[in-house]
């Protein structure tokens, strides 16, 4: 052991203890908690022997490592540390691009997220006792922790600074490593309040063969001098870290490729049509709902052009970045209109492709649905979302027909009302409003009782779905807040002049060849009457080229969002047929 070499190295704004021996390849050993450089001491010497340089450091926050802020946890985070070891890197071996890794408890963790963050920096890796956790991109870990095992979980009690370090106090520095060096119980780690150690088994009276008193002393004199707050930030950090890997995470799970996303403007029928698109080849075009955007598609637009297809999605008239409608005017918001944005957008931006793919939700299968109607010589093939083709009632306009079925407070009939909806919608404010139509999951009919704004939901949940990031309501917000939400509501409002003006298609069927998929919690699909007509064959005599219908189970409303891989691969197995 006296042969191991020491030397303080400044990296990273620290100076950083590392104990080296040998010459060769280096194998850096990075340790966990309650570790020090101390715990690789076998395998130091074994590397070294072996024909390599063999270096462990003392990581922040331990032993002989100086300059981190102990009283700040925020400066403890896998990206510090990571920092902290490229730095290393960079200055004990500038010659050597890539390294061999080996890590231990939180050493395995930093080793994992040096892997992550600096792939190019490591030749291979070997983990010990922490196996890879990819990042939850809805709940925080320590929440996650909380809710699994109860606040006396032991990363839950190391949470409050100074409140673990008071009780390990009480018990002493050297009966505290023994306790954790010598623990051996497979079960949950749990540390009550006020307790200390007392749900451990006792300490052996004799230390096992791989401990000497020796060994516990060096890791007690490291520990007294400058205390577990250190090594104790590496878990207070753990939820910090959370939102600065978010960016990075959400770019090695497609990020980076949502920015090569293509976005234009293209004035056509006299508004001017923000799209995204992506892709060569056939032409598939994504048509959204209510309260949505071009970017409930963005999963759809990078799978189909992975897949040879030139993907569009366009924001509607009323919509985000699309501008030139008329807002105050909910006529000019009619089935027709938005159809004829729609032909001359294809005019435009595919002037030789007479007909194309079409996928809708929501509102916008209502309109692919009526595409469909009016221009059937433009759509190759059709998948709808959510919304079943309707037939046009000829003996009772739809508001008055929800109103007779279902009352005033019916969202739809609630809606009609030009400022009404829009008024507590600002009262409860545009994030919130994003996220509770959203997270919506309730099956039943849909009311909104006047001045009782979203009271009748469910709230919303503190911690958001799986397929929904923070980041994802902040795109849905920052665009409704800019434009508000009297566009989208103004496709309601034109329901009865749809009505209308499309008596011309009363009992026309639907030509086109057809794949329908609706969740069995959406919410349309649950209204009175839908699923005998989907199922009864009434729904295959008006489309009569319907190929299919798929509804999964457990899958509400916005499942394009929800389900993104499964609907990928349904609208990619059907539209291959053509």
């Amino acid at each position: 052991m006296e042969t191991i070499e020491h030397k303080t190295i400044t990296a990273n704004g620290i100076n950083i203890h590392i104990a080296e021996k040998g010459q060769g390849p280096l194998v850096l050993f990075l340790h966990g908690f309650p570790g020090l450089w101390y715990s690789w001491r076998h395998q130091i010497l074994y590397m070294a022997a072996h024909g390599y340089r063999a270096v462990a450091p003392d990581l922040r926050g331990y032993g002989d490592t100086t300059g981190a802020p102990v009283d700040d946890c925020t400066k403890f985070t896998s990206l510090h540390v990571v920092g902290d070891i490229v730095a290393l890197l960079d200055a004990i071996a500038p010659d050597e691009h890539q390294v061999f890794v080996v890590g231990h408890d939180w050493g395995a963790f930093m080793a994992w997220s040096l892997c992550l963050y600096r792939p190019d920096r490591v030749k291979a890796l070997v983990n010990l006792s922490v196996h890879f956790m990819p990042r939850d991109p809805v709940m925080k870990p320590i929440a996650m922790f909380r809710g699994l095992y109860g606040d006396d979980h032991y990363m839950c009690r190391f949470q409050v600074p100074g409140d673990i370090e008071a009780e390990f106090a009480q018990i002493g520095v050297r009966d505290v490593v023994k306790k954790f060096l010598t623990y051996r119980d497979p079960c949950t780690f749990y540390f009550p309040k006020g307790k200390g150690f007392g749900g451990f088994p006792d300490t052996p009276g004799i230390l096992p063969s791989w401990l000497s008193e020796e060994d516990v002393d060096y890791y007690t004199s490291k520990f007294e001098k400058n205390g577990f707050t250190g090594g104790i930030n590496y878990y207070r950090a753990f939820d910090f870290r959370r939102p600065l890997l978010a960016k990075l995470y959400r770019e090695r799970e497609g990020g980076r490729e949502m920015e090569t996303i293509e976005h234009k403007t293209i004035t056509a029928n006299g508004i001017n049509i923000h799209i995204a698109e992506k892709g060569q080849g056939p032409l598939v075009l994504f048509l959204h709902g209510f309260p949505e955007l071009w970017y409930s598609w963005r999963h759809q637009i990078l799978f189909m052009a992975a897949h040879g297809y030139r993907a569009m999605a366009p924001d509607l008239r009323g919509y985000g970045d699309t501008t030139g409608a008329p807002l105050h005017d909910s006529s000019k918001f009619t089935t027709l209109h938005v159809v004829g944005d729609i032909i001359a957008l294809l005019d435009a931006i595919a002037p030789n492709e007479h007909q194309v793919f079409v996928v809708g939700h929501d509102w916008g299968a209502n309109i692919a649905w009526s595409l469909c109607l009016y221009r059937p010589d433009r759509v190759k093939a059709l998948v709808n979302l959510s919304v079943h083709f309707r037939s046009r009632n000829p003996m009772l306009k739809p508001v008055d027909k929800f109103r007779a079925i279902f009352g005033d407070d019916h969202y739809i009939c609630r809606f009609q009302e030009p400022g009404d909806i829009e008024a507590e919608f600002a009262e409860v404010g545009v994030r919130e409003v994003v996220k509770k139509f959203l997270t919506y999951r309730n099956p039943g009919t849909f009311y909104f009782p006047k001045g009782k704004g979203f009271e009748c939901f469910p709230d919303t949940p503190d911690i958001l779905p799986s397929w929904l990031l923070e980041e994802d309501v902040d795109y849905y917000t920052s665009k409704f807040e800019k434009n508000g939400f009297t566009g989208g509501l103004n496709y309601y409002r034109a329901l009865d002049l749809n009505w209308e003006l499309a008596a011309p298609w009363t009992e026309a069927q639907v030509k086109v060849p057809t794949k329908f998929i609706v969740g069995d919690l959406d919410l349309v699909y649950n209204v009175p009457g839908t699923k005998e007509f989907i199922h009864s064959g009434v729904f295959k005599k008006y489309v009569p080229l319907l190929d299919e219908v798929v509804v999964m189970e457990g899958v509400a409303h916005f499942l394009n969002q929800e389900k993104s891989d499964e609907i990928n691969q349904h609208i990619l197995e059907f539209i291959k047929k053509f």
